[in-house]
């Protein structure tokens, strides 16, 4: 990863190299425009997407100049799965009318799961005084929220914007941010029947979260317990706060007779997914998870919405946004579309028989 000033030197030496090419190619190549655009899309690409201007980059402005947008993303940079939201969001923007380098700059700030992280670098955004910022998951709401008051804010991947405190109500939020959430805490009623379908002998699942990074993983853990006794399943809480509770957890559960585990959404669990997937598969346990990064990371069920999916509706608000509306006028919005992924290659190595239903019923499947 380029740092800094290496940035800049290469940036620098990136820009005249292209400079020289494209009056090459405009002297004696006909399809000089076009290999130029091309050549241009590469430059930025080669920055892997967070612009920044230095002295002798030609910027194409609108009347006011280019726009911007700070984004702080909870995961690392180099987290496949957040490459993915990136790439979607921008690409969402760029419907839109808003080109990278030409009329808006984005700056992405990566947290890697550190809420202290998370909270420095939101306030580094904020100085940069951008016209809107995205905050990916409750820690980075929050970070976002306690460094501006002002700014609007748009987040995405939210659980119950409304009882943290973060809006009012979803249709008139308030304040200076809006979004979108991630799950109706119903659902954890349907993660426990995906774990009973795949694996009919569960007798006990476990319900894990961080409590400080997820402090409405109760609210799941609440709605899986009022089904559990339709399921014939004991349900009961796994808060983890490190790596060796995970650990503990999955290695307690693993001795018991019929244990299972649900994961809901925790900027703590999604970083260590790997961890988690490597234990359960220790234990040939069944376990469901929230996103469908999970099952693509080798988890057996994964059911909920799918955060580039998300990512691309942010871009409609940061559009909105940038061209005059107020985060307290526009609705929060709840998910649209969930997708049921299995990993069948994981079913088979852990010895389950995913059910002929279950296979029909899913959105994809891993194999």
């Amino acid at each position: 990863m380029i740092g800094g000033t290496h940035l800049v030197l290469a940036g620098a030496a990136l820009a005249m190299g292209l400079a020289s090419e494209n009056k090459y190619l405009a002297k004696n190549n006909k399809s000089s425009d076009l290999m130029i655009h091309l050549r241009r899309r590469e430059f930025i690409t080669v920055l892997g997407g967070a612009v920044i201007a230095w002295p002798g980059m030609s910027i194409a402005e609108g009347a006011d100049g280019p726009r911007r947008v700070g984004v702080l993303m909870r995961i690392a940079e180099d987290d496949p799965s957040a490459q993915t939201d990136v790439q979607t969001f921008q690409r969402g923007l760029e419907k839109l009318g808003w080109t990278a380098g030409r009329n808006v700059l984005i700056e992405y700030r990566w947290a890697a799961g550190s809420e202290e992280r998370g909270q420095a670098l939101a306030k580094e955004l904020v100085a940069l005084k951008p016209d809107a910022l995205v905050a990916y998951g409750t820690p980075m709401l929050e970070a976002t929220r306690r460094a501006t008051r002002t700014i609007p804010i748009v987040f995405t991947m939210v659980t119950d914007p409304v009882g943290q405190g973060f809006v009012v109500t979803l249709a008139r939020p308030g304040g200076n941010a809006t979004g979108f959430t991630s799950f109706e805490v119903s659902i954890g009623g349907k993660w426990l029947e995906l774990i009973k379908e795949i694996s009919p002998r569960v007798k006990r699942a476990e319900v894990m979260f961080n409590p400080v990074t997820a402090p409405y993983g109760t609210s799941y853990l609440h709605s899986a317990e009022s089904a559990a006794a339709s399921f014939g399943v004991d349900v009961t809480g796994a808060p983890t706060r490190d790596d060796a509770d995970i650990e503990r957890i999955i290695t307690a559960l693993g001795g018991e007779q019929g244990g299972s585990l649900i994961v809901v959404p925790d900027t703590f669990t999604d970083v260590r997914r790997d961890l988690i997937i490597e234990w359960i598969a220790r234990h040939r346990l069944p376990a469901v998870y929230p996103y469908t990064h999970f099952a693509e990371s080798g988890g057996l069920i994964a059911y909920g919405p799918d955060p580039a999916h998300m990512f691309g509706r942010t871009a409609d608000y940061v559009d909105r946004i940038l061209r005059g509306a107020k985060p307290a006028d526009l609705p929060v919005q709840q998910p649209n579309k969930f997708e049921l992924v299995v990993n069948l290659k994981t079913a088979k190595v852990l010895g389950f028989a995913v059910p002929p239903m279950l296979m029909a019923r899913a959105d994809r499947i891993i194999e």
